[in-house]
């Protein structure tokens, strides 16, 4: 509950185009003994009720890691840009894309050598998204996901893991999710 708490303001400068600007307590790791806060600002444009689009950015303080390596905190900035956007071509069909890089400075990572190493570190994912409604009960869904990871800061290991997976989803609440990750291996 305290990860990511803030303030927001909404504008809508448009009927089409609205803003966002925050402060939060950011980031996805507690505890945390961070004073300043992290600050986002996220522009989005829906031009019409089929296609959607939207930037959003982060910036702020956090820690470069300790709990994975066991070592001391190294406290540097982390920033975030997330593009997401969607299009629905039918009244079934609703398509979807969200990339998102990061870098983190002062990062502990692993050195390749069995040791850590503290430098700055970069990070990317891709994923696609399809949803297609069969009935008014029940969609099926897809998803096909890359991550970049070579410094092995996010998930400390280096290299790009890929993954794929399909679902089925009753409207009233029932689903199930068929993760295929384990088909796709690094490349």
């Amino acid at each position: 509950p305290f990860i990511q708490t803030g303030g927001r303001v909404y504008w809508q400068a448009t009927p089409t185009i609205k803003a966002v600007f925050g402060i939060n307590n950011g980031w996805d790791q507690l505890p945390t003994n961070l004073t300043p806060k992290t600050v986002e600002a996220q522009l989005a444009w829906s031009p019409t009720d089929k296609f959607f689009i939207s930037v959003e950015g982060d910036s702020g303080m956090q820690d470069g890691g300790e709990g994975a390596v066991g070592g001391p905190v190294s406290i540097g900035l982390r920033q975030i840009l997330d593009l997401v956007s969607t299009y629905a071509p039918t009244k079934s069909l609703t398509l979807g894309l969200n990339a998102v890089a990061g870098y983190q400075g002062h990062a502990i990572r692993p050195d390749g050598n069995g040791g850590t190493v503290t430098d700055s570190a970069h990070w990317n994912a891709q994923a696609l998204y399809a949803n297609y409604l069969i009935t008014d009960k029940w969609r099926v869904a897809g998803r096909v996901q890359r991550f970049d990871d070579a410094s092995g800061f996010r998930a400390y290991q280096v290299g790009f893991p890929c993954g794929l997976s399909f679902g089925c989803t009753a409207l009233n609440g029932g689903s199930f999710v068929y993760p295929a990750s384990e088909e796709l291996k690094s490349v």
